[in-house]
């Protein structure tokens, strides 16, 4: 069986877009994964280019771009190195006011036995006052 990444138009394609032969090319591929007959990958980069893109371009909300993330994380055929840290991001993201990004590097570092946080970024900092990362 053949390994094939998803690059960021690929997903966007398949969620948003309107272009007909686009989309129909990416429910394809995405429905190959689902029936075995290729092994798809993708990175968190892709995820987080998805979210800009729907921010940037295409408007949407927190919640709405979570929703779409969500919705890929889902995906019973993709595989993806750090879906825990991405999945705990995304929740994360839906019970605070941190952009997706902070959440990830929380995430990160509380997978990784981090007992501290190194930033200047206020809002994160003043997230890491009310909870910090190690008890």
């Amino acid at each position: 069986m053949k390994t094939v990444f998803a690059d960021t138009n690929f997903f966007l394609s398949f969620l948003v877009r309107n272009e007909a032969v686009q989309k129909k090319k990416a429910r394809e591929l995405f429905e190959g994964a689902l029936r075995g007959e290729v092994s798809l990958i993708t990175s968190s980069l892709v995820l987080f280019e998805i979210d800009w893109v729907l921010y940037s371009t295409y408007r949407a909300d927190k919640g709405k771009r979570l929703n779409k993330l969500q919705e890929i994380l889902n995906f019973p055929f993709l595989k993806l190195d750090d879906l825990q840290i991405c999945a705990e991001a995304i929740t994360l993201a839906r019970r605070t006011a941190l952009e997706l990004q902070d959440c990830y590097n929380l995430a990160y570092a509380k997978i990784h036995g981090c007992e501290e946080l190194a930033t200047f970024d206020k809002k994160l900092l003043s997230y890491l006052k009310r909870e910090p990362l190690a008890p």
